[in-house]
């Protein structure tokens, strides 16, 4: 029996560990019960006190969860017989083979006496169980150590519960006990409303995006209007002591929010909450006699709304159209309450909205700014396809979410070059009816005698010129980059806007001025008489712009219709080619592209035909060789295409091909007819203006030339002058010049020497009142006069080293004048400040040594009264020669004169540049009789200067006509080539003239600060921009 003994052991300790695992169980499932009760308690504990059928369906919750929790513990107290405990075992160890339970029945049976039909099997089996069961241990059918574990983390749960519960505050804490001990339907504490709970105080912290500081308000009524997202706390000081209290928020369609207040000390509770909606809040408060007390009046929350954003599109201020590849300038403005986010582009192609970020915003409640958007990056834009675009701005408002805000749209048009050189015809079809309306206004407006009158005549005319002025402009720089654009054509109108610009610019504003200036005085008759020939001389003047303008215009009209011919012309060459292989019998889509071709070309001559009629309604008939355009029949070869079309239809191939010759034909007499009344449309013959502006390019040059011959003479009889001077003074230049020089220099010391002596007295602090203001204006009257001096002094230092004696002369007077300023101006200033002590006679010395100079100068100048000898014969032969160099002049004058107002071409200025060249002339001739040599020599000089203007003047025009260096000159039709870039044509934007170094000599002292300026550093922030000059200039 003590085998059956071991297997009974074996199934005690199944049996143990059974119950064991049932108890960890039992205790797992009351520790997450437990578990549960408390987290329920500290969430819901005073709702549902509040709330006695919610108490009642948590209680019956907790009573089921609590059955879940105790089931395990019926099998405690079950009896489990050996056999199922075997059988428990068999079906973990199927390897045992039912001989484990053979071995418990076997053993029952001999300890009841009953003998098996084979005791030595039951015997056998019994032992053999016994063998196999003791290499069993019965932990592994159980695992108890996970049990454990879900245990241990199942209490540290509820210990972590526990703990809460008892940081909780008091009012939770005692909700969460009375939840289990105070009556389920007991009436609720009776509440009792009073006028005032005591004094509240908030405390507003809004949301950070908004940028705002905290806000403390003391004593306030309770009420709060602040930003969606806004922390309010509310702290009450009460009248009385407290034993718990409670903030409940109400919305309008919102159940009630029950907030515990906590205690701060006997007197203050405070609550916090976050404003997400309207509505309002009380205070409730229970005091240490039970009773519920609360406020009778109700406090406000009032959700301030957060504006949207605002943008402005400041430019472009319209729609626009722009070249291909022309960079668009974006200006923008955008501001909001608390704070920008981002800003964007938001545009649109015709292939939904995109997007494209501009900025991005920190704390920045306001931008201003330009956006260069480079529209090349767009690859869903292209000519003549429209866009639209928005300004998008986006605030940071984080907590109802970012509202945007769009601009006003602007649509975009990229304009081919086709259409860009049309958009410039239009332009200046605008220009053309200023000019026809100012001139009405001259023919319609008589020249008034009142002066209001007048000066309103003068001032609208004059602002209406203006306007014409500002398009010309505008139109002049939009064409020199349009390739399309005739060069001649530009030139012609840049010569029409400058001499309409001249015109009203000038002479009109001195007009207005004459008027205004005898504002006090009735209007002088001779200002009326200068009105109306102004008058007069403007409207032939303006009747020659209007007629250039509309040349212009015509012109490229027709040489739109020339490119069409052009077209044509492929046209018709490809028509020859399918005809040559339709008579060879070719048939396969021949006929069809036959077909096509002669629709193309009816749409060609329906262009033409609608461009000559718009041509003939507008141009005036001397402008056009109407005879020409006359034999043009349109409608004859329209003819003719239709019955070629019908015969390829009907398969008549021969009777196809010989319409198709007469056709050929047709178009061929077309293109002669279009190319003749094109090349007879002209500004007056061009090839005759240019063949004239070579001439008198090279007559000015020979006028040039003579001109400098006569110079040349004129100074060498000067240079016999101030020789024949020298001598009667008996010594040479060279010991008189030194002479002067020393005594300038000791002129320079003096003065140095007067500025170190009075500078104590002239930078002293002059005092306060009227007398400070009056000294200080007379110190620096003083530092003017000293400065003047001293300048003066080199340059007359400057002058004697050139030998340029009588500007020599007229230097010294005026720093004498200088120093004679000076010496008065000390004197106030040291009367005023009460100095008795006055010792100038540094600048007495000055002034003694100057006199000094002048004596000698004047000696020198002193000239005889004629020349004599061969030098009056040199001299008169001089005055003769410049007298006819002058004549001469005024004949190339009179003949510009002629030309401009032939052509366009030509610049107006020109024919007065070169008048001004022989007015100098006749002026220089005068001085020769006297004779003045020094007035005529300057006279010469300046008559070269305004031939050379001409003359470059006139060299320009001939490379603008000839086509900037190409070898043929630009007549009808000629154009930019294509792809050629801006400022293909070699044009200046802005004249420059170089001036002479006789013209203007600068002052030593002024080179020497220049000198010293270079040896010195730049400034930091120029450093790089002088690196990169210098890096670009030698390469």
């Amino acid at each position: 029996m003590k085998d059956r003994h071991n297997i009974d052991e074996f199934l005690a300790a199944i049996a143990s560990r059974r119950r064991e695992g049932i108890l960890l169980d039992l205790l797992l499932r009351l520790s997450i019960w437990l578990l549960l009760q408390v987290t329920v308690g500290i969430l819901w504990g005073e709702a549902l006190l509040r709330h006695p059928w919610w108490r009642l369906a948590e209680l019956g919750a907790s009573l089921f969860l609590l059955l879940w929790a105790l089931r395990p513990s019926a099998a405690l107290f079950k009896r489990i017989s050996p056999e199922a405990l075997a059988l428990f075992v068999e079906r973990a160890a199927p390897h045992l083979e039912n001989r484990l339970i053979s071995a418990v029945e076997f053993s029952q049976r001999l300890q009841r006496g009953e003998v098996p039909y084979s005791p030595v099997l039951a015997v056998a089996t019994i032992q053999r169980a016994r063998g196999e069961i003791a290499a069993l241990d019965p932990d592994r059918f159980f695992d108890l150590a996970t049990g454990r574990r879900r245990l241990g983390v199942a209490l540290i749960l509820l210990g972590l519960g526990g703990v809460l519960l008892l940081l909780l505050p008091p009012a939770k804490r005692e909700a969460f006990l009375a939840l289990y001990h105070a009556p389920l339907f007991a009436p609720p504490p009776e509440r009792r409303g009073i006028e005032s709970l005591g004094e509240i105080s908030l405390d507003l912290r809004f949301p950070r995006y908004s940028g705002l500081e905290d806000v403390h308000l003391a004593a306030t009524s309770g009420d709060i209007a602040a930003l969606k997202g806004t922390e309010a706390t509310v702290t009450l000081r009460t009248r009385f002591p407290v034993k718990r209290s409670v903030l409940i928020l109400r919305g309008a369609g919102e159940r009630e929010k029950r907030i515990p207040m906590a205690m701060l000390g006997s007197e203050f509770v405070q609550g916090r909450f976050t404003l997400l909606a309207p509505g309002t809040y009380t205070i409730q408060l229970e005091n240490e006699g039970g009773e519920i007390l609360e406020d009778r009046r109700a406090r406000t929350i009032e959700i301030l709304p957060d504006a949207p954003p605002s943008i402005e599109l400041l430019a472009p201020e319209h729609d626009l159209e722009l070249q291909d590849g022309e960079i668009l300038e974006i200006d923008y403005r955008a501001e909001d309450d608390f704070g920008l986010s981002h800003l964007r582009i938001v545009y649109d192609t015709g292939e939904g909205e995109k997007v494209e970020e501009i900025a991005s915003f920190g704390d920045q409640r306001e931008t201003r700014g330009r956006y260069t958007w480079d529209l090349g990056r767009i690859e869903t834009i292209g000519p003549g396809t429209p866009m639209t675009f928005q300004l998008e701005v986006e605030d940071n408002d984080v907590v109802s979410g970012p509202k945007k805000t769009r601009s006003a749209p602007r649509k975009v048009t990229i304009l081919g070059a086709a259409a860009r050189h049309d958009a410039l015809q239009a332009d200046l079809e605008t220009i053309f009816e200023g000019l026809l309306l100012l001139l009405a206004d001259e023919i319609e407006t008589p020249v008034p005698t009142e002066r209001s009158a007048l000066e309103r005549r003068q001032t609208t005319i004059l602002s209406t010129a203006e306007t014409i002025i500002v398009r010309f402009e505008r139109l002049l720089t939009a064409m020199r980059d349009d390739p399309l654009t005739d060069p001649s054509n530009y030139y012609a109108l840049e010569n029409v806007k400058t001499s309409f610009s001249d015109r009203f610019r000038e002479s009109r504003r001195y007009f207005l001025l004459d008027i205004m200036n005898h504002a006090d005085q009735p209007l002088p008759q001779e200002i009326v008489a200068r009105v109306e020939a102004q008058r007069r001389a403007e409207i032939e003047e303006l009747e020659n712009d209007i007629l250039f303008v509309l040349t212009i215009m015509e012109r490229e009209k027709l040489q739109s219709v020339a490119e069409t011919t052009d077209e044509l012309s492929k046209a018709q060459q490809r028509l020859s080619e399918l005809m040559s292989q339709l008579q060879e019998g070719a048939e396969n889509g021949v006929s069809d592209e036959i077909r096509q071709i002669l629709d193309d070309i009816d749409a060609m001559i329906s262009d033409i035909g609608k461009k000559l009629a718009e041509m003939s309604r507008t141009l005036p008939d001397e402008f056009l060789n109407e005879e020409a355009l006359q034999e043009i029949d349109l409608t004859d070869l329209q003819k003719t295409m239709a019955e070629i079309d019908d015969l390829l239809a009907k398969g008549k191939i021969d009777e196809a091909l010989r319409a198709l010759e007469r056709l050929q034909g047709k178009l061929s007499e077309l293109m002669s007819r279009l190319d003749e009344a094109a090349r007879s449309f002209a500004f007056d013959d061009f090839e005759e203006v240019f063949r004239e502006v070579d001439g008198s390019l090279s007559e000015i040059d020979e006028i040039i030339g003579s001109q400098h011959q006569l110079l040349e003479a004129a100074e060498k009889v000067e240079q016999q002058i101030e020789a024949e001077r020298l001598q009667r003074l008996g010594e040479s230049a060279a010991s008189f010049v030194k002479r002067q020089l020393e005594r300038v220099a000791r002129i320079r010391a003096y003065l140095e020497a007067t500025r170190s002596r009075f500078s104590e007295p002239l930078t002293r602090q002059a005092p306060p009142g009227l007398l400070g203001t009056v000294l200080e204006t007379l110190q620096e009257r003083v530092v003017t006069a000293l400065n003047g001096a001293e300048e003066e002094a080199a340059f007359l230092e400057d002058l004697l080293e050139a030998h340029s004696f009588d500007e020599s002369l007229e230097s010294a007077y005026r720093a004498k004048t200088h120093l004679l300023d000076l010496i008065g101006q000390l004197r106030s200033v040291l009367q005023a400040r009460q100095e008795r002590s006055l010792d100038v006679s540094e600048i007495r010395s000055a002034q003694f040594l100057l006199d000094q100079i002048i004596r000698d100068l004047e000696r020198l100048l002193q000239s005889p009264s004629a020349l004599g000898g061969e030098a009056g014969r040199e001299v008169g032969r001089q005055s003769t020669g410049e007298e006819r160099l002058a004549e001469r002049t005024r004949r190339l004058g009179r003949r510009l004169r002629k030309l401009t107002e032939a052509s366009p071409f030509v610049p107006r200025n020109l024919p007065e540049r070169v008048g001004e060249a022989a007015d100098e002339m006749a002026r220089a001739t005068g001085n020769l009789r006297r004779p003045d040599m020094k007035g005529a020599i300057r006279d010469e000089r300046e008559a070269i200067s305004r031939l050379g203007q001409a003359r470059a003047t006139l060299e320009q025009l001939k490379n603008q006509m000839s086509g900037a260096g190409n070898d043929a000159p630009l007549g009808w039709g000629r154009r930019s080539p294509a792809g050629a870039p801006p400022g293909w044509w070699g044009m200046d934007d802005h004249k420059v003239e170089i001036p002479s170094e006789e013209q203007y000599r600068v002052p030593k002292n002024f080179r020497e600060d220049i000198l010293e300026a270079m040896k010195r550093d730049a400034p930091q922030r120029y450093r790089r921009l002088i690196e990169e000059y210098y890096e670009n200039l030698v390469r």
